[in-house]
């Protein structure tokens, strides 16, 4: 299903698991949200102390492209695309 499309009537599930919980689906696959801050404030230093900038050496310079969450002293929590490349 393309983002926006209206979700399917039915929905045919073949699963083992007896406390399968299926989500609603009058809402799948739908957004409400947007794909860039609108009006966003700057965060002052601090004010978010377990978000991190996850820097990247490239041959002209630095380059910040992902974000990630401290989820410990030693370790960052990051998607997948982040650290390897040509995941997608």
């Amino acid at each position: 299903m393309k983002m926006n499309e209206e979700p399917v009537d039915e929905i045919t599930l073949n699963a083992k698991h007896k406390n399968l919980y299926l989500l609603p689906t009058e809402d799948c696959g739908m957004t409400t949200m947007q794909f860039r801050v609108v009006h966003g404030d700057k965060a002052s230093l601090g004010e978010y102390p377990w978000m991190a900038l996850i820097v990247y050496a490239m041959p002209d310079g630095l380059e910040f492209l992902c974000g990630g969450t401290l989820i410990s002293k030693r370790y960052i929590l990051t998607a997948a695309h982040c650290v390897v490349s040509n995941i997608m």
